[in-house]
């Protein structure tokens, strides 16, 4: 199967705040905040595991505690993707690509990102 992602993508599970600020086929899930489980992360986007499924199209507030001297990192992102762990499970995973995001913020990430594929990588490379 050919890749279809623009950016390399960093494995990381991490703990980080999500509001569901919009979710045009549900309203109802409007305005819920809880601690999401994050997988991976890009340049451009982050890879959720939800407890609940929020539709493609959803609108999520993320906050990333990245560490000293980062602080908190605050994206807000669009659900391009869904994909539902079970049946009978509300949980799922999804995918969310930052749609504003402040250029300071989006700098910051960018380099937490680029330091953890210089730990992945050998030497030399």
């Amino acid at each position: 199967m050919k890749e279809r992602r623009a950016h390399r993508r960093v494995k990381e599970a991490a703990d980080i705040g999500v509001t569901i600020l919009s979710a045009p086929e549900q309203p109802g899930l409007e305005n819920r905040t809880f601690t999401s489980a994050m997988r991976d992360m890009s340049p451009r986007g982050i890879r959720l595991h939800l407890p609940l499924v929020v539709p493609v199209g959803g609108t999520l507030e993320m906050r990333v505690e990245a560490g000293e001297p980062r602080g908190t990192l605050w994206h807000i992102g669009r659900v391009v993707w869904v994909r539902k762990e079970a049946d009978a499970d509300p949980a799922c995973e999804v995918g969310v690509q930052f749609t504003e995001s402040a250029e300071t913020t989006l700098l910051l990430w960018e380099e937490l990102l680029r330091e953890k594929l210089s730990r992945l990588e050998p030497a030399g490379h």
